[in-house]
C-alpha cells in the first residue's frame, strides 16, 4: 500500500507544479517579453521486481522556457532594421516641412524681391518703390536666416537624440554585465531561472532597437555582446562587464558622427551602425540634414556674389559705384545664416548701369547693348562699328582706331576693355554702338534689368534658376523620405512576422492554457483517487484481519 499511497502523493506534487506553471502563464499572458514555461514531466525510475520492472510514478524534470533562438536573433534584427526607419522619417519629414512652408521656404521671398525689382525698374527715381526693394532684399535675408535657423535646430534635437540612444544603450550594457553575473551562478543554460533568461532577452531586444548586435552566447545562457561587426574592435559587453560607446559630431558637418568604445581606455573607434535608431539618426544627417544645409548655403552665397557683382557694376541715385548689397559673416559656421543687407539708404540702390551702350541713330538693325564685367574697365569710352555684318572696328573717344577686321560671334559677344557687350540681335553693316560712363543715374534702369535678368538665368549648376535649385532641394528631401516610408512599410511587415513567428512558440495563448488547466487538474484528481483507493484497500485489509 505505501507504494501505492506513494505514487499519488507523487502525482499530486507534480500536478499541482504543473497547474502552478498554467496559471502563471496566464497571470503573464499580457506581461511584455514573458516567455511561456511548460512542466517537463518524465518518468521515475522503475524498480525490479521478481523478473519485471514496476513503475513509480513520475516527477518534475524542470521547468523549461518555450524559447527558440533563432527566433529570437531574427526578432531583433528586424526590430533593429525597422527602427532605423523611425528617425529618418521624423527628422526627414521635419526638414521637408521647414523647406516646404510658404511661410519659412524661400519660393515666396525669391518671388517678392526680383518683384520688387520689376516695380523698382518702372520708376528708378522713386525714394518708396527703392525703399520697398531694400525691404524685399531684407525679407529674403530674413528667410534665409529663419531656413538655416529651422535646419539647425533639427540638427541639434536629432545630435541629443543620438547623444541619449548613446546613454541609454550603455545603461542596458550594465544591466546585462549584472544578469551575466547572476547568469554565471550555474553552469547549464537549462538550470537557469525563467524569469532570468527573459529578462536577457528583453534587454538584448531593447539593445537592438538602438543599434545592431553581434551576440554569443555561452553554456550557462551568458552573452557576449559586439556592436554592429563580429571584430574584438567591436566588444560592448562580456560576462564580466560593459564598454562604454560615446559619440562625437564633427562642427562643420553635420553627417560626420565618430563613434568610440571605451574612449578612456583602449578608445576604439568602430564604424557607426548599420541598423537601429542610432543608425536611423545619423543616416538622416548624412544623407539629408548635411547636403541640405550645404545646398541651401551655396544657394545663399551664390545669390549673394551674384547680386553684388551686379550690384557693385552699377550707379546709385547720387551717381556714385553700387556697393555690396548682401553682406555675409566670413566667420559664421552656415552661409544662409548670416546673410544680411548691407545696404540701409534707399538712395544707395544701384539701378543705373555705370557704363551704357548707345545705339546710333542711323543703325539699320534693331540690336541694342547689354554690358557684363570681365574685369573692371580702363577706359570704358569707345565706339564699336560694324564693317560688315559679321566683322567690327573699335575706336577710342578721338576717333581713333583701336582694332579692325574682328570677327562678331554673338555667343562670345563683343570683348574689349574688361567689357562683355552682348547684342540683342543680329548687327548690320554700318551700325554704330557707343561705350561711355553712364550721365543719368538717377532715373537710369540699366542695372536693375541686368539684376532682374538672375530670376530666371540658369546659374545654379549651370542649368537652374536661383528657384529651380530651391526646389531641387525640396523634391530631394521629399524623395528620401518617401523612400524611408516604402522602406518602412516593407520591414514593418518583415517585423510583424518575426513576431507573429515568435509568438507562436513563447507566447501565452489562453485557449491552450485553458485546455492544459483541465487536463492537469484532471490528472491531479485522479492522483487524488488513487490515494483514496490505496486508504480503502488498507481499511478493507485491516477489517478482514
Amino acid at each position: 500500500m505505501s507504494d501505492l499511497l506513494q505514487l499519488g502523493a507523487n502525482g499530486i506534487r507534480l500536478y499541482q507544479s504543473a497547474l502552478k506553471t498554467v496559471s502563471n502563464n496566464i497571470a503573464n499572458a499580457s506581461t511584455p517579453g514573458y516567455s511561456r514555461q511548460t512542466t517537463v514531466i518524465s518518468e521515475a525510475t522503475p524498480v525490479p521486481l521478481d523478473r519485471f520492472y514496476v513503475g513509480t510514478g513520475a516527477l518534475v524534470d524542470r521547468i523549461a522556457r518555450a524559447y527558440d533562438g533563432a527566433l529570437e536573433a531574427s526578432l531583433r534584427d528586424s526590430s533593429s532594421d525597422l527602427s532605423a526607419q523611425g528617425p529618418m522619417i521624423a527628422y526627414t519629414n521635419r526638414v521637408l516641412d521647414i523647406f516646404g512652408s510658404q511661410a519659412v521656404g524661400l519660393t515666396d521671398a525669391l518671388d517678392k524681391f526680383f518683384t520688387a525689382a520689376e516695380n523698382l525698374s518702372v520708376d528708378p527715381a522713386s525714394s518708396t518703390l527703392r525703399t520697398l526693394f531694400l525691404n524685399e532684399a531684407e525679407g529674403l535675408a530674413s528667410r534665409f536666416n529663419e531656413l538655416s535657423g529651422q535646419v539647425e535646430r533639427a540638427a541639434d534635437d536629432s545630435q541629443a537624440m543620438i547623444e541619449q540612444d548613446v546613454a541609454d544603450l550603455n545603461g542596458l550594457g550594465e544591466q546585462l554585465v549584472r544578469v551575466n553575473q547572476q547568469l554565471g551562478r550555474k553552469l547549464s543554460e537549462d538550470a537557469q531561472p525563467a524569469a532570468l533568461l527573459d529578462q536577457r532577452d528583453s534587454i538584448l531586444r531593447d539593445m537592438a532597437a538602438i543599434a545592431k548586435l553581434n551576440i554569443e552566447t555561452n553554456d550557462a545562457g551568458q552573452v557576449t555582446v559586439k556592436l554592429g561587426g563580429s571584430s574584438d574592435n567591436n566588444l560592448f559587453v562580456t560576462a564580466a562587464r560593459s564598454y562604454d560607446l560615446s559619440a562625437t559630431f564633427a562642427t562643420n558637418n553635420a553627417g560626420n558622427v565618430t563613434f568610440t568604445l571605451d574612449a578612456t581606455g583602449a578608445n576604439r573607434v568602430i564604424a557607426g551602425p548599420s541598423s537601429g535608431t542610432l543608425a536611423g539618426a545619423v543616416t538622416f544627417r548624412a544623407q539629408v540634414l548635411q547636403p541640405s544645409t550645404s545646398a541651401l548655403d551655396t544657394l545663399a552665397q551664390t545669390f549673394a556674389d551674384e547680386v553684388n557683382t551686379i550690384h557693385q557694376q552699377g550707379l546709385d541715385a547720387n551717381g556714385n559705384s553700387g556697393g555690396e548689397l548682401f553682406s555675409i559673416d566670413p566667420a559664421a559656421t552656415h552661409v544662409a545664416g548670416s546673410i544680411s543687407v548691407a545696404l540701409t539708404n534707399p538712395a544707395t540702390v544701384a539701378t543705373a548701369e555705370s557704363i551704357r551702350v548707345a545705339n546710333a541713330s542711323t543703325n539699320l538693325s534693331n540690336a541694342y547693348g547689354r554690358i557684363s564685367y570681365t574685369a573692371q574697365p580702363s577706359v570704358a569710352n569707345y565706339q564699336i562699328r560694324f564693317d560688315t555684318d559679321t566683322t567690327y572696328s573699335i575706336f577710342d573717344s578721338a576717333g581713333n582706331q583701336v582694332s579692325n577686321n574682328n570677327a562678331y560671334d554673338a555667343s562670345a559677344g563683343i570683348n574689349h576693355d574688361g567689357l562683355t557687350i552682348s547684342l540683342s540681335e543680329a548687327p548690320r553693316a554700318g551700325d554704330e554702338f557707343t561705350v561711355a560712363p553712364n550721365t543719368n543715374a538717377a532715373g537710369d534702369n540699366s542695372n536693375l534689368q541686368a539684376l532682374i535678368g538672375l530670376r530666371d538665368a540658369p546659374i545654379m549648376n549651370g542649368t537652374e534658376s536661383f528657384a529651380d535649385n530651391y526646389l531641387n532641394i525640396v523634391n530631394n528631401v521629399g524623395s528620401k523620405a518617401r523612400f524611408s516610408e516604402i522602406t518602412q512599410e516593407a520591414l514593418q511587415v518583415v517585423y510583424n512576422q518575426a513576431v507573429d513567428t515568435k509568438d507562436d512558440i513563447s507566447g501565452v495563448n489562453l485557449d491552450q492554457e485553458a485546455a492544459d488547466l483541465i487536463r492537469f487538474q484532471q490528472a491531479y484528481q485522479a492522483s487524488a483517487q488513487v490515494i483514496q483507493t490505496a486508504n480503502r484497500i488498507f481499511d478493507s485489509i485491516l477489517s478482514a484481519s
